[in-house]
């Protein structure tokens, strides 16, 4: 305790070096090799290393381990007082709350049923039901990831719940925003943040969602010159 707080102590750059590393790596491939959490070693009689790069790359489970980090960080700002010279992380309420290993776990294992479903079925509209009951359970148990959040915007908008999904995607972008990484990272967290954009605006225009492909495959251009959410990526792609 007197070495992270003695100033000018290393260790809060440290230990925010190291969130924003497991943040940028992890996904469920490492915790596959071993043979569970990554985080939590079970020892080499568990681990797996044969498991092929990259697997499905479901998100791992790692915020937990980096919000305790985050409260260690918090903790040595307040020993330092208004003199420090390093910043505390703008992810779990700067440090304020420790997410537990079950719910982060529980979160994910739903957003993950929730993205089996939509993959494996149509436009079903119990289905979609069920699978933004699953959404939001995991943005209740892990409130600091975005993409549930993203992702319940889209649902809202296919529902014509304008209002709702613009509230959702502001919700997501923001936390997508304050990691500055993705943490479901089968895609870039550009393409998270561009994505976001584009289900806010069709909110904001109360457009709701596309009734045709190509109508999806074309949200990522730029009309007329105007500042479009996409910033001109095309993210479908």
């Amino acid at each position: 305790h007197r070495y992270l707080t003695s100033p000018p102590s290393p260790a809060p750059r440290l230990l925010t070096f190291e969130m924003a590393d497991a943040a940028d790596q992890q996904f469920y491939w490492q915790d596959q090799l071993m043979g569970g959490n990554f985080y939590t070693d079970p020892g080499t009689g568990g681990h797996e290393p044969w498991r092929l790069w990259p697997g499905i790359s479901k998100p791992g489970v790692w915020m937990h381990y980096t919000s305790h980090l985050c409260r260690l960080v918090s903790a040595a700002a307040d020993a330092a007082g208004p003199e420090r010279s390093f910043a505390v992380p703008p992810v779990f309420e700067h440090g304020g709350v420790v997410l537990s290993e079950t719910d982060e776990e529980s979160a994910r294992d739903l957003y993950w049923r929730a993205m089996e479903a939509v993959s494996q079925g149509g436009k079903d509209a119990a289905q979609m039901g069920e699978v933004d009951e699953w959404l939001q359970e995991a943005s209740r148990l892990n409130p600091f990831c975005g993409e549930p959040d993203v992702l319940r915007g889209q649902i809202l908008l296919v529902q014509g719940e304008n209002e709702a999904a613009v509230e959702a995607a502001l919700r997501g972008r923001a936390l997508l925003e304050a990691w500055g990484v993705a943490w479901d990272k089968r895609t870039s967290w550009e393409a998270w943040v561009a994505w976001a954009r584009v289900v806010e605006e069709r909110g904001r225009n109360g457009e709701g969602w596309p009734q045709e492909a190509w109508g999806v495959v074309n949200l990522g251009l730029v009309r007329g010159g105007q500042g479009r959410a996409a910033d001109a990526a095309d993210v479908s792609e």
